[in-house]
């Protein structure tokens, strides 16, 4: 259906004797298709709402943004499914123009990276119009008259809000916006307060329409599903409890349906724990006993190579989170103590704020082995290997929903519906990528039940050009079944036979 959307374009201009450009913001509006989608074939899954206000984000300090896409007026955002793409709702789609200058609730209101070429004054486009001192065209020449350059950038802007417009559909009169999977997020904040929000299962700055970012830093939250509200409710009393925390729950699930939700998130929480203890206490192995300090070691290492939570990954974690219990339980000096205080040395070694880290990673442990739903994890199927690396491409492969959904976002034209839809039970997926642009060359499908068959071959975009990439994916399933110290290094010849 047709929609006007009112928006604020840029003109640049020189007065007469004027050396320098003035800019003045015009405001007009354009007529866009929006996509009309029939109640009965995007039906309500999830009800939520998130009553947090906007924020100022990390990058763009000076702009105040709403960064949960489940603030709408009224409290309730529904949440309809069509095909595989989640919509939220917004408001009718006739108070477009009501809502178009409040920054609140504007969905309009974006930050999109322009392209070289598209602006000579500007490298992102702001597409709000709260805040700014627009006015008509007419009325712009009426007020500054002759100037001896002029130049406009409504084409441009026009351009890109037909663009955004892609993201939206009209259901049943009101307007909903394409999001992610909705999740429950449990944030650790500055200043000594745990808030629970409603979030996006991919981070907004990954968008191409960005509205904002995420709350607090991207290591310092646990997520958790839909379906799962009450134990993130559950567990974020008992942090803020533990950690004397203030609590603030922003977030509210009034409808959740289980067979909807794909996701889950305590690899992630575990993950990003055990990569902060490692991390930090691997330059304090020389203080430590032998056993201790190479149990941080290995760690540290596995999580480094897999960039992911994996069953070795994780026996390696065990075997640290054990080893630093039993070293900190005896009568060994580490900071802060009256004993240290004074030992320069040792104090820079273990850093600040190690003890949290680690009762984090203690309680991240206790998070994982107290999941109540692994059906909706890939992580007990994976065949466990190291990446096989061959500069710049890593053979990896893929172990939850959350690297699938990384994956297609960056999967040119969308993932093929072949590869989104391989079962985890009987296919194993190996990616092949750029692991500096973090750019996915191809995907390769195994049958798990008999690797030796040749997969199935996806190329992004081309699977015709791929062959190489193919090679590197069977090495790297072919070490799956060889001792992992050796797997780093098999990209350089030809890969081991099997071994049962």
């Amino acid at each position: 259906m047709k929609v006007e959307i009112p928006f604020v374009y840029q003109v640049n201009y020189k007065k007469p004797r004027m050396p320098s450009w003035s800019h003045s913001d015009i405001l007009c509006s354009a007529a866009v298709d929006i996509v009309d989608i029939p109640a009965a074939d995007a039906p309500v899954v999830h009800v939520v709402s998130d009553e947090s206000a906007g924020v100022k984000g990390y990058s763009h300090s000076s702009t105040t943004t709403t960064v949960s896409k489940f603030h709408v007026p009224g409290g309730d955002c529904l949440i309809r499914k069509h095909g595989d793409q989640h919509y939220a709702s917004r408001f009718p789609v006739d108070e477009i123009a009501k809502w178009r200058g409040n920054r609140e609730f504007d969905p309009f209101a974006v930050e999109i990276g322009l392209r070289t070429g598209d602006s000579e004054f500007k490298r992102t486009l702001d597409t709000k119009i709260e805040g700014t001192r627009a006015v008509s065209l007419d009325v712009f020449h009426a007020k500054e008259g002759e100037v001896k350059k002029f130049s406009s950038e409504r084409a441009m802007t026009d351009r890109y809000i037909h663009m955004l417009s892609g993201q939206f559909a009209v259901i049943d009169g009101v307007l909903y916006e394409k999001v992610r999977e909705p999740v429950v997020s449990a944030v650790l904040q500055p200043g000594g307060s745990l808030s629970v929000y409603i979030e996006e299962a991919i981070s907004p700055t990954l968008t191409r329409f960005q509205k904002g970012e995420w709350r607090g830093a991207p290591g310092e939250r646990i997520r958790f599903g839909l379906d799962e509200f009450d134990r993130a409710m559950k567990v974020s009393a008992r942090l803020a409890v533990q950690n004397k925390l203030t609590l603030a729950v922003h977030a509210r699930v009034k409808q959740a349906s289980p067979t909807e939700v794909r996701f889950r998130g305590d690899h992630e929480y575990l993950f990003s724990a055990a990569k902060g203890v490692a991390g930090q206490l691997r330059s304090a192995v020389a203080y430590m006993t032998e056993s201790a300090g190479m149990a941080v070691l290995d760690a540290a290492n596995l999580l480094a190579v897999h960039d992911r939570l994996t069953p070795s990954a994780l026996a390696a974690v065990r075997r640290m989170e054990a080893e630093l219990r039993t070293y900190f339980a005896g009568d060994h000096q580490a900071p802060p103590t009256q004993d240290t205080m004074h030992d320069y040395d040792l104090r820079q070694a273990f850093g600040g704020g190690w003890k949290w880290k680690l009762d984090r990673l203690t309680d991240a442990l206790a998070h994982w082995d107290a999941r109540d739903d692994i059906g909706l994890e890939w992580f007990d199927k994976t065949l466990d290997a190291l990446p096989v690396y061959d500069y710049p491409r890593r053979a990896y492969e893929v172990s939850s929903l959350t690297d699938m959904d990384k994956l297609a976002m960056r999967w040119e034209g969308g993932l093929p519906s072949e590869l989104a839809m391989a079962d985890p039970e009987v296919s194993a997926i190996v990616v092949v990528e750029d692991f500096e642009e973090f750019r996915p060359l191809a995907a390769m499908v195994y049958d798990r039940n008999n690797l030796m068959l040749p997969p199935q071959v996806f190329g992004n975009p081309d699977p015709q050009t791929v062959a190489s990439e193919v090679v590197l994916a069977s090495t790297f399933v072919q070490s799956a079944k060889v001792e992992a110290a050796h797997s780093l290094s098999l990209s350089s010849g030809e890969g081991p036979s099997f071994r049962p």
